[in-house]
């Protein structure tokens, strides 16, 4: 069972977890937990509970994965565009 869908209904978006736990299990890495806001503290469940936590490093993989995945995205507008002019 992949992490994304083992672990995104935990999360309190429904729009957010299928993503956050689809780049934690890409990554390998453990995300959520208590988490601070302008409002306070939130405790959030733990994402990928199996992953290494974070470091300063995993910014550049996950803007690096972030290219990707756009990349991909706008890959696949392109060939869905020029197949809907056909």
């Amino acid at each position: 069972q992949s992490i994304s869908w083992r672990d995104a209904r935990r999360h309190p978006s429904p729009n957010a977890g299928l993503a956050e736990t689809a780049f934690a299990g890409l990554l390998n890495l453990r995300l959520g937990g208590p988490t601070v806001y302008h409002h306070g503290l939130e405790q959030r469940p733990w994402l990928n509970c199996g992953g290494k936590d974070p470091s300063p490093e995993d910014i550049t993989r996950a803007n690096s994965l972030s290219q990707q995945v756009v990349a991909a995205l706008v890959g696949l507008c392109l060939i869905l565009a020029v197949g809907a002019r056909r």
